[in-house]
């Protein structure tokens, strides 16, 4: 079994439909989500779907957050899925993968944006994000950075060797990252692509402000996420 820890907008459904395209690999969504198509309803539902699961490897993604301590996360995800994989991993072989976005600047645009259009993940490689241009609350971004730098230190500490995968390296390498992964699954190596399309444009076209955000963060360690 394996488990994918990740965060919105960082390469979820990318990663989730080139392993399910694996003829050894079955690859669920978000099993805890009430808005996936793969929904069941308990931490145990989980374990149990994916022992009853028959490729060689099955697995699923979930948010990092989930049960998160954050202030503005805490209560509203409850932790029983991670403590029951846990509980599992001391007797199965569970394998944990991170998957994680480098530049949270550009994570919080794309998660901004499809929460205002619907638009989340995209399958037909002629759409194009038609969405007006917007400005944004650099305090806000700034409460964003912290808050996902946080959960991701949780997720470390939950599973402190578990491999990072970063949204960077499956865009710009996805044969390699791909490879890499199914070798660490035990699965034969076949060359895999996801099924979703990546519909960015360049952020200046779609942040008003941008340049007075970049100011905003100038002399901060998040300075480096802004680059023209």
């Amino acid at each position: 079994m394996f488990a994918i820890q990740s965060y919105p907008r960082s390469g979820t459904h990318l990663i989730r439909t080139a392993l399910d395209s694996h003829p050894q690999i079955k690859c669920y969504d978000e099993l805890l989500n009430p808005d996936s198509k793969d929904h069941v309803e308990t931490p145990w539902h989980v374990l149990k779907l994916l022992r009853e699961t028959k490729q060689k490897q099955v697995g699923f993604v979930e948010h990092i957050s989930r049960g998160s301590q954050h202030p503005s996360l805490k209560g509203r995800c409850n932790d029983k899925l991670w403590i029951r994989i846990k509980q599992a991993k001391q007797s199965e072989d569970i394998i944990i993968i991170n998957l994680y976005r480098n530049n949270l600047f550009h994570r919080f645009v794309s998660h901004f944006m499809a929460r205002k259009t619907g638009q989340w993940g995209m399958y037909n490689p002629n759409h194009r994000l038609t969405a007006d241009s917007v400005s944004l609350d650099p305090r806000k971004i700034k409460k964003d950075f912290l808050k996902v730098l946080f959960v991701r230190e949780e997720a470390r500490r939950r599973f402190p060797k578990a491999p990072w995968i970063s949204y960077e390296e499956l865009v710009s390498n996805c044969a390699g990252s791909m490879a890499r992964i199914q070798k660490r699954l035990g699965v034969q190596i076949k060359p895999l692509k996801p099924k979703t399309i990546k519909i960015g444009r360049p952020v200046r076209e779609t942040v008003k402000n941008y340049d007075e955000i970049k100011e905003y963060f100038a002399n901060t360690k998040f300075a480096g996420f802004f680059h023209d």
